[in-house]
């Protein structure tokens, strides 16, 4: 009796931008602090320790340049990039989170990210969000 050949468990392909519905990628990028996560995240290109994308966020988020962010402000970045953002980035697929707790951006984080170039000029990542939106 001849027996049929197993085929090897396929892959899910990675999700794209053009996989996204509209309202998932607003949703996404809907939380200002997400989307400055996500910028940091896009720029830095590769993993990153939570406590130092929250210490980013929180510069970015006050305005500041140098290291003297407040402890407080730091603090509740972190707990909101860990109790909620991370998880949203990492369920829908643009983060990895390693088993030592780093953050890696995956393709589809960058490729959000990159949506701030669609415009000729410099565009936020939210505008951009809105031409990619009109576009579609």
């Amino acid at each position: 009796m001849a027996t049929t050949p197993q085929m090897p468990d396929a892959q899910p392909p990675n999700p794209t931008l053009s996989s996204l519905e509209p309202q998932e990628v607003h949703s996404i990028l809907s939380n200002e602090r997400r989307a400055l996560a996500i910028t940091l995240l896009a720029d830095k290109g590769q993993a990153v320790e939570l406590g130092d994308l929250a210490t980013q966020v929180a510069l970015m988020e006050e305005g500041s340049r140098d290291a003297d962010v407040s402890k407080r402000a730091e603090k509740c970045v972190y707990v909101s990039l860990y109790q909620c953002h991370i998880p949203k980035l990492e369920e829908r697929e643009l983060i990895e989170v390693d088993d030592e707790g780093h953050i890696h951006p995956t393709p589809l984080l960058q490729e959000v990210a990159m949506a701030d170039t669609l415009a000729t000029g410099q565009v936020t990542l939210l505008d951009a969000l809105k031409i990619w939106l009109k576009n579609r």
